[in-house]
């Protein structure tokens, strides 16, 4: 009908940019919780490696007979770490419970 708005039609452009100009007013800081055991580490490259080598040092508490076992989990982390930061992620959560426990 004639003044009648219409519903807007996916991917119209007028509601591309509305959605833009909404988006655009979003807060940007979030805060998450998450349950006890889950941890949270940074991307970016600076606070990676100081994130993870704590991480492992927890995993292994005290254990030194095991250094190929550390190298490969911080190894792997990083790897992760920095694949997620090259998506754009902020930060990586990891849970530290034991399967089973």
């Amino acid at each position: 009908m004639i003044g009648e708005q219409a519903d807007p039609v996916p991917g119209d452009p007028e509601e591309v940019a509305r959605l833009g100009r909404e988006l655009r007013r979003t807060p940007v800081r979030l805060r998450i919780v998450a349950p006890r055991g889950v941890v949270s580490h940074r991307s970016r490259a600076g606070s990676r490696e100081r994130s993870i080598d704590a991480l492992v040092d927890r995993r292994f508490g005290g254990a030194d007979n095991v250094p190929h076992l550390k190298r490969r989990l911080r190894e792997e982390l990083l790897a992760q770490a920095g694949a997620a930061y090259d998506q754009d992620d902020i930060e990586l959560y990891l849970s530290m419970q034991r399967a089973g426990a």
